[in-house]
């Protein structure tokens, strides 16, 4: 393949000194050389910015960028403010990837004539068991009907930034928002999508995400669900101002209230305090208008709409509440394990 197109590979680093070294070897080990590795250290306290400049010496392509810690955020819009490639990948520094990645996307994308390609993923958990995540479930290796909401909702089934390889001029105007501590990728992605014209898919699964507890998406917050509902009102008025399918809403309300639900009552699971206490959380984020609406209007999933029932039927109560943990732990554990043996079976 002729490489006359430079890709830009935007990692941040924080506190990953035991998995860097895994993460930039994969990268500079591409079988697709024209790359720009830029590695943002964002103040971190151990030895990950030392490792970053020792690779920087050894490979010309290794951009080393050192700053005060601002978050996840921060450090990927660093990366962006200096990025010069024509396509744009993000990878986080405890990560890895399939030595055919870019090239495979890349490959796939002009094939396509799209502006950007997906890729599935592996989870990794610490006892060394793994799942394949299938982001989008069906057949189809290419998206062009995009002015309508199901491909809306295909597209965002799977929110996070660093499972697809994207053209950078889509990217050039748009950054995370620095306020948010989670879920800053679903806002950014879900800003992309007016601008895409067409996208691919790539079912082999190019990336290896760690599951680390100790990382900010395993730790449970209290502020979670003011920050659900901040997330979701910076995607309504996204929407406001145009260029995306009609009934968008209804998109955000399933991935951004219904999907976020779970995670609320995880909150009464942890432990910490009182079931009580954390109850009385979960009652204020399903008291609200906009949850009472997205509920009313979900049909989506199993797990939405044994919900749904449960709210419009009856008050929540800790049964109930249980129950939707469980039914949750289910889905989360036990289907993407079958999931993944099948893409096994498969191949």
């Amino acid at each position: 393949m002729e490489e006359t197109l430079k890709l830009s590979i935007i990692i941040p680093v924080y506190k990953v000194e035991l998995f860097l070294e895994k993460c930039i070897e994969s990268i500079r080990n591409q079988t697709y050389r024209n790359l720009e590795i830029i590695l943002v250290d964002d103040g971190s306290p151990d030895n990950s910015g030392k490792i970053c400049d020792e690779y920087a010496k050894c490979d010309s392509r290794i951009k080393v960028i050192h700053k005060k810690n601002g978050g996840v955020s921060s450090a990927r819009n660093t990366g962006l403010s200096v990025s010069q490639g024509d396509y744009i990948c993000f990878i986080d520094g405890d990560d890895w990837i399939e030595t055919n990645t870019l090239e495979t996307c890349l490959k796939e994308i002009l094939r396509n004539k799209a502006e950007m390609c997906l890729f599935n993923y592996e989870e990794v958990y610490k006892d060394g068991k793994s799942i394949v995540r299938d982001s989008i479930p069906g057949s189809k290796s290419f998206f062009q009907d995009l002015n309508n909401i199901d491909t809306l909702y295909k597209y965002m089934n799977w929110t996070a930034i660093w499972n697809f390889l994207i053209k950078a001029s889509l990217v050039k105007n748009i950054r995370f928002d620095e306020s948010l501590w989670i879920g800053e990728d679903t806002v950014f992605k879900f800003q992309i999508y007016k601008h895409l014209k067409r996208f691919c898919y790539q079912r082999e699964p190019l990336y290896h995400y760690r599951i680390r507890p100790e990382s900010c998406t395993g730790l449970l917050h209290y502020d979670l669900p003011e920050i659900i509902y901040k997330r979701y009102q910076m995607m309504l008025g996204i929407i406001q101002k145009g260029g995306y399918p009609e009934n968008a809403q209804e998109v955000i309300n399933s991935i951004e209230l219904i999907r976020g639900m779970p995670a609320v009552i995880e909150l009464a699971f942890n432990g910490k305090i009182s079931f009580k206490c954390n109850y009385k959380i979960i009652e204020h984020y399903i008291n609200t208008a906009y949850f009472k609406n997205a509920i009313q209007n979900h049909n989506k999933d199993l797990e939405g709409n044994f919900i749904k029932a449960i709210l419009i039927f009856g008050k929540p109560s800790r049964l109930a509440i249980t129950l939707m943990y469980n039914i949750h732990k289910i889905k989360q554990k036990i289907i993407p394990t079958y999931r993944g043996w099948a893409i096994k079976e498969d191949k």
